[in-house]
């Protein structure tokens, strides 16, 4: 038996070993809410600015004196706007058929920043994940090692967590607009066409800091387009500690997670002893909002 459980836990290491040797700082918020980065991507710390991204970039630049530098160094005095940009001006379905988006209407994970530049689960929120953080946390303006911002603080079990949003402004062309004023990032859903022509927009988290106060809200125009670049604030899905249960009867032995952290999962894992020495696998992993199994 022990050696069953062994090779079980070999295999489920293998599968979900990346969120748990994942060592950057990060929070939940809310009830069965995804886990909060503590920085913005390209950050230090968190009053830091990071890497300012258009909507489906994965390299992000960085503010050098007056210039816009690519974050890999593949480009400097970049600009951000409409011809630098591939995904303005795309509708849903070239989004899709051009791979920038899966079909469940999300960044791929390709064209994903967080999940390219930090890998381990990582991924941009979702609009509703945003939509949440904006509506079940409270919002204090404060400052930061000299930076102005907010502290976003869970609510109830939740309230000794918080994480620093810093006010560090947006791209436009070679510009760095309303630092010190407020901030932006974005989400990995783009937005059909509500509010205007579909092609533009995509959905992205505003607030601003203003005198003794702040305002928040979801967003996805005002006249703030894809090309504009802003901060990305990664997610990564909830730990799968205490989501499922191992049994054993004779010489089988399974593992399976439950139904609730199935739907959190990067991956989970199904391992059966055949008997006679021989083991069953199956991995599923979660692929654009949907399982893959795979046997072997």
């Amino acid at each position: 038996m022990r050696a069953k459980l062994v090779a079980m836990a070999l295999v489920a290491g293998v599968m979900l070993g990346a969120w748990a040797t994942d060592t950057r700082g990060k929070v939940q918020l809310w009830e069965g809410g995804p886990y909060w980065s503590e920085t913005n991507i390209g950050a230090s710390d968190p009053w830091d600015s990071g890497y300012y991204f258009w909507w489906g970039d994965t390299i992000g630049y960085k503010r050098e004196g007056s210039t816009w530098v690519a974050s890999d160094g593949s480009m400097s005095n970049f600009s951000f706007n409409e011809g630098n940009t591939p995904t303005y001006n795309k509708d849903m379905a070239t989004l899709q058929s051009e791979g920038w988006i899966t079909a469940d209407g999300i960044l791929a994970p390709t064209n994903d920043a967080a999940h390219v530049q930090w890998g381990g689960g990582w991924r941009m929120p979702t609009k509703q994940e945003l939509s949440d953080l904006n509506s079940k946390c409270d919002w204090t303006l404060t400052m930061m090692n000299g930076v102005t911002g907010c502290v976003v603080r869970g609510r109830g079990d939740y309230a000794a967590n918080s994480i620093f949003l810093p006010c560090v402004g947006y791209s436009d062309g070679v510009s760095l607009n309303g630092f010190g004023e407020g901030g932006l990032c974005w989400s990995s859903v783009p937005d059909p066409g509500g509010y205007s022509p579909d092609g533009y927009f995509s959905w992205f988290l505003n607030w601003s800091c203003g005198i003794g106060s702040v305002s928040h809200y979801m967003g996805s125009y005002i006249s703030l387009y894809r090309y504009h670049g802003f901060s990305v604030r990664p997610v990564q899905d909830g730990a799968l500690s205490g989501g499922g249960g191992g049994s054993a009867s004779g010489d089988d032995v399974r593992y399976e997670l439950s139904d609730s952290a199935k739907d959190r999962a990067i991956a989970s894992v199904t391992v059966d002893d055949l008997g006679g020495g021989e083991l069953r696998a199956e991995a599923r992993f979660l692929v654009g909002g949907k399982f893959v199994v795979v046997d072997w």
